[in-house]
């Protein structure tokens, strides 16, 4: 998980996310007597405390008031979720109480402006992809949070953990409501009127649902999750289509990738039925060396290749893909492995040297229009229309290359008029 802050959604956005969630409970330690009946059914109006690109990771189900060791009752609502997960504000105010602490775990209170106060128990305290208990500062609260600093409402604040008494039961955000004397509300109904006030809000329109099928259909292969669309309408909403699209066609896309794969086997364009069938295998979670290793037992790459295999793909490899010669060390390398170990095959070296620093420079921008053709027309680009493309991106910036290529098209303006105009 990315440690890096994350900045509050507009609330347009937030308004548009629908959350399909699974509930499940966990046991934590409360430490107050049991709430009545009365406390239970209160309702805070607040912001969700997990930021909402990540609520397809995250489930929780009321668990207020149940006994705890020590006749101790439960007075949160226990989030489950990954650790490093950002946790937001759920209303403007202050940071009224900051704990670090190794020992004990990490917590923090906001208290808002009527005096209501929102309890974050166990952040984070570990390495991120770890359970090391380093308690890195920059891994348990966003940067600015210390007592006394002043946050608003949807403002990532700190990042779900296991810290304190919570080692042993799974990351999570457990999550407490006071009202100003102290007393308790159960969190659980206040955190569903969150919820439910983004479900209720949701109102994608034609333009921005046809948009996003399509998008995860033919470039990524899979049904765009809940975050997902958050994720896509937050970039359209930014910066308009041409935005939207740009981490679906780059180097470090599923499209790229394909591409880059077919011009290192077969030297040429992949065939549009070619294209989509990898990307939906890659969608199902093929990776790039085990769709390497299918190529590599092909048809057309033992008719390309003929019986000296080895030597002959790795001239077309640095051919193709990096557009020079091999360098001795480098080829001679490469041949000894596919000689001598067992473990490296066609594939392996397919997956490598396509994923490779210097083949994404090398395909960069062609690899940015056969994603864009297919996105748009389904089909692949002419010779002409990648020249023209690589032409224009010598120039102008990938998403002054799309306004100028696709957007002024009128058949891609009937289908995403809207979202272009808007």
């Amino acid at each position: 998980m990315n440690s890096a802050p994350i900045s509050p959604l507009s609330a347009s956005t937030l308004a548009r996310l629908v959350a399909a969630l699974a509930l499940a409970a966990v046991a934590v330690v409360g430490i107050a007597p049991s709430p009545t009946a009365a406390q239970e059914a209160e309702v805070r109006p607040i912001t969700l405390p997990v930021h909402p690109a990540h609520l397809d990771d995250v489930y929780w189900s009321d668990t207020f008031g149940a006994p705890r060791s020590g006749g101790r009752s439960h007075l949160g609502v226990d989030m489950m979720g990954p650790k490093m997960t950002p946790l937001v504000a759920a209303a403007d105010g202050v940071v009224s109480w900051w704990r670090h602490d190794s020992s004990r775990g990490n917590n923090l209170v906001i208290t808002d402006d009527e005096g209501w106060t929102y309890h974050y128990v166990h952040i984070n305290n570990d390495t991120p992809g770890t359970d090391d208990g380093v308690n890195a500062l920059e891994h348990a609260f966003a940067p600015g949070i210390e007592r006394g600093a002043r946050v608003e409402a949807g403002q990532v604040v700190a990042y779900m953990g296991d810290s304190g008494n919570a080692e042993h039961t799974g990351a999570h955000l457990h999550f407490e409501i006071e009202r100003p004397d102290g007393s308790s509300i159960n969190p659980t109904a206040s955190v569903d009127a969150a919820l439910a006030n983004l479900q209720a809000g949701l109102e994608l329109s034609p333009s921005q649902t046809v948009f996003i099928d399509e998008l995860y259909d033919r470039l990524v292969g899979e049904t765009a999750s809940n975050s997902d669309k958050l994720q896509v309408v937050d970039d359209l909403d930014d910066g308009g289509v041409a935005a939207a699209l740009v981490p679906y066609v780059g180097a470090e896309s599923r499209a790229a990738s394909i591409d880059r794969l077919y011009y290192a086997v077969f030297g040429r364009v992949p065939d549009a039925g070619g294209f989509q069938f990898w990307i939906e295998q890659s969608g199902d979670g093929m990776g790039i060396a085990a769709i390497s290793n299918h190529f590599a037992h092909s048809e057309e790459y033992q008719a390309r290749f003929g019986a000296d295999r080895s030597e002959a793909l790795l001239n077309q490899l640095y051919r193709e893909l990096f557009d020079r010669s091999p360098d001795p060390g480098g080829f001679d390398f490469w041949m000894d492995a596919l000689a001598n170990d067992p473990n490296v095959h066609p594939g392996t070296v397919l997956a490598y040297f396509t994923e490779g620093h210097e083949a994404k420079a090398v395909a960069g921008t062609r690899s940015e229009i056969v994603a864009l053709t297919s996105f748009f027309y389904e089909r692949m680009p002419t010779e002409a229309e990648i020249a023209d493309w690589q032409a224009l991106r010598t120039t102008v910036g990938v998403e002054h290359a799309i306004d100028q290529t696709f957007l002024t098209d009128a058949a891609v303006q009937a289908l995403y008029g809207d979202l272009i105009s808007g």
